[in-house]
């Protein structure tokens, strides 16, 4: 993409320190469900890579066929660049880019690649008619996405933890994302043309002392991000006190034996039309 022509999307949760949360992604955790479908010498598109852990894999698992990652910030795609080199991968570039106008030409790739990333898109429609333009004929998208719904952390120690998730959920809304998505995506793509589409389900999870205390840091990082929770005050969806009890509550939630959270996420396979 060049320079003058700036992503359109903006990314609901922000950056921040959740970036570590990225980093412990990989194609082994977090594309498993991808990975028996690819082939040396394929070539895939990573839309929304991040830092780059995922697309890594991707690219080793396709060589030497050529892995293209994209995402909206240019901070990650630099990170990503710097995780392939360190890799020593020679098939993997990485540029800022726009899933809703795409700069491939039609036919390209043979798998599009998106985790945690159409979640976020508020034109979706448009998104998916990018993706199935530049996939071959008989070429996979492969995406990976929340079930907010299905989101949980235990055990409930009263007040109203249940809150959090729904100011979580109203901030994907409002800034037009889709926190549903994940088990929605049999119906989304049939009515996108798609074919072959197969869903499935699993939980990124948080069940050791060390991911649950990683899980309790990143969401201070995120969730309570002083200009996110100034935002959501802004809007009506919560009071200041509600943060104050909000804070309270996850601070004493990872302190409690058997604290255990997980992130339910849905994940599909569907094929352009040949």
């Amino acid at each position: 993409m060049s320079e003058d022509k700036k992503p359109t999307q903006q990314y609901a949760i922000g950056y921040g320190e959740i970036v570590q949360m990225f980093s412990r992604r990989t194609a082994a955790t977090h594309a498993a469900y991808l990975l028996p479908h690819l082939r040396s010498g394929m070539t895939l598109l990573d839309i929304g890579c991040g830092p780059g852990s995922i697309s890594v894999g991707l690219a080793k698992s396709v060589a030497p066929g050529e892995l293209r990652g994209l995402d909206i910030e240019e901070s990650q795609v630099k990170k990503a660049r710097a995780a392939a080199a360190a890799e020593g991968l020679e098939n993997a570039s990485f540029d800022v880019g726009d899933v809703t106008a795409l700069a491939f030409n039609d036919d390209t790739f043979d798998v599009v690649h998106a985790h945690a990333a159409l979640e976020h898109v508020k034109d979706l429609t448009t998104a998916l008619r990018e993706i199935k333009r530049v996939l071959k004929p008989g070429g996979i998208l492969a995406a990976r996405d929340l079930i907010c719904d299905s989101c949980f952390v235990e055990p409930d120690i009263g007040g109203d933890m249940a809150g959090m998730w729904q100011v979580f959920i109203s901030r994907l809304v409002a800034s037009g994302g889709h926190p549903q998505i994940g088990k929605q995506y049999r119906g989304i793509l049939s009515d996108a043309g798609f074919g072959d589409i197969e869903a499935s389900a699993s939980f990124d999870y948080y069940g050791s002392t060390a991911a649950v205390e990683f899980l309790h840091q990143s969401r201070i990082a995120n969730f309570f991000a002083p200009a996110a929770v100034e935002a959501d005050i802004a809007r009506g969806v919560a009071t200041r006190e509600q943060f104050d009890e909000w804070r309270q509550l996850w601070d004493q939630w990872v302190t409690t034996p058997g604290a255990f959270g997980a992130y339910a996420r849905g994940e599909v396979l569907a094929r352009k039309p040949s």
